[in-house]
């Protein structure tokens, strides 16, 4: 992301770009919601996968609904917004601050090692900020809201964290959170190095004799009000999505398995209701969701369903949570092997790909229209 040092609606150029990130968060969270809380049970299930990706995925959301109806979707939806608006905005907040700062100090483009530092720098800030959040959200997303102790919403979870388990349990997952910023500082600074070489290539392609605007114009895909909203323009759009997608999609590649120890350390295992055995199903009757490893599996038989039912409600209450993050290596991989530390990657990888194309087109129209706002007010202060 490029600053730009024109004039701002909210008095600098970083808190636009906070205010961008914030309506950003807010829009993709909604549209990739049910995907986010698939990915999340997955992660922390530890049941075999026995379907192609996206069969698991349909059967995933199939189950969702069938557990929790068409609302148990959207299961933890409002953790999910604050924690997601808050990270993008405080993200690009300090992003974009110091990267002014370090194009201050050295006057030149900065090269990969400074976005580098400056991506992981505002990723340690907002993973500090955000760490409580991800909790209840991680909890609210693999409970049901029907069990007695379930967060009812974000502040309920917030209170009850902090009164049973004060900072060690509301930083839970916080080492991981840091070692996770990688992702993001590898996806940004991915990201700058591929448009600096399609900024380069532009450059070839108008001639020497070509402006530094009119390189900015074809090279970066923020559109200012002094900027038509053209063809040319349009097609940097679509390049930029998939310039971001593609950085983001290596980062994942890197950085997955820390997700998963991370989804499974902040994971509180709560006893499902006690209920006729008769009447209690296998998928929610277990620690975890989708124990059950096929649609075929998640419909026992009239026979075997109390002993089964009976072996899973005996799992349920003997699982012991994890306790550090070497126990959570360590289980995961004598139960589930390598593979284990992959779980729900491809259903992550269904969701980056849309969610990322929503992400950065809501921060580009939210930019271009905050740009012309600021535009029109400073145009409007000149001729008083």
């Amino acid at each position: 992301m490029s600053t730009n040092p024109t004039a701002s609606v909210f008095g600098t150029p970083a808190l636009d770009s906070a205010a961008c990130g914030v309506t950003a968060g807010i829009v993709s969270t909604i549209c990739m919601q049910p995907l986010d809380l698939l990915k999340v049970q997955l992660q922390v299930s530890t049941a075999k996968k026995s379907q192609g990706a996206l069969g698991q995925i349909w059967w995933g959301l199939g189950e969702i609904v069938k557990q929790g109806g068409a609302q148990g979707l959207y299961r933890g939806l409002t953790p999910n917004l604050v924690g997601n608006a808050s990270s993008w905005g405080f993200y690009f907040l300090w992003y974009t601050m110091i990267k002014a700062r370090m194009e201050d100090d050295k006057g030149a483009k900065l090269n990969a090692g400074q976005h580098l530092l400056a991506s992981a720098t505002s990723g340690v800030i907002t993973a500090f900020l955000t760490n409580p959040i991800w909790v209840v959200k991680t909890r609210m997303f693999t409970t049901h809201a029907s069990q007695e102790r379930a967060y009812r919403g974000v502040w309920h979870g917030l209170t009850t964290l902090a009164r049973e388990e004060g900072f060690r349990g509301m930083s839970k997952g916080m080492t991981l959170a840091l070692i996770g910023v990688s992702n993001g500082a590898i996806q940004f600074m991915t990201y700058e190095e591929i448009k600096k070489r399609r900024v380069e290539l532009r450059r070839k392609r108008l001639g020497a004799g070509a402006s530094e605007e009119e390189i900015k114009r074809l090279g970066h895909l923020h559109i200012t009000a002094k900027t038509e909203l053209s063809p040319l323009a349009e097609q940097s759009n679509t390049e930029y999505i998939l310039m971001s997608g593609s950085a983001k999609l290596v980062a994942i590649a890197i950085t997955y398995p820390y997700q998963v120890i991370r989804s499974r350390i902040q994971y509180q295992p709560i006893p499902p209701p006690v209920q006729s055995t008769s009447a209690v199903h296998p998928s929610l009757a277990t620690t975890a969701p989708f124990t059950s490893t096929s649609p075929s599996s998640s419909a026992p038989s009239t026979a075997n369903a109390p002993s089964r039912t009976s072996a899973v409600l005996a799992s349920a209450l003997t699982d012991k949570p994890y306790t550090s993050i070497p126990d959570v290596i360590r289980r995961t991989y004598a139960r589930e092997g390598l593979a284990g530390f992959y779980k729900g990657i491809a259903t992550n990888a269904v969701r980056i790909l849309p969610g990322t194309c929503v992400t950065f087109v809501v921060y580009e129209q939210m930019s271009r229209f905050l740009g012309r706002l600021a535009e029109r007010r400073e145009t409007e202060r000149r001729r008083d």
